[in-house]
């Protein structure tokens, strides 16, 4: 999952929203692959400082990592999460 989030992130033809989505996907890999990382964390509150993008990045693909290494027998692959649709703006 990082690996694809690296490269998604890297799409120049993505727009910022979405490499930021992907960047917070590419947090959450890493921080399974590496907790050290996680720990290292600079307060409680870092991932309300990020912008709404990259939560949603991070918070699903964590939801998606963490259903997985609950599983009875893991996954081989953990597929990449999409960004969320566009918000249109309401009327």
């Amino acid at each position: 999952m990082a690996r694809e989030a690296i490269r998604a992130t890297s799409d120049p033809e993505a727009d910022p929203a979405t490499r930021r989505f992907y960047h917070g996907v590419e947090t959450a890999a890493l921080h399974v692959l590496r907790p050290e990382l996680a720990a290292v964390r600079d307060g409680s509150d870092w991932l309300d400082r990020r912008d709404a993008s990259f939560r949603d990045g991070f918070l699903e693909a964590s939801a998606l990592l963490a259903t997985a290494a609950s599983a009875a027998q893991a996954p081989l692959h953990v597929r990449l999460p999409g960004p969320p649709a566009p918000r249109r703006p309401s009327a």
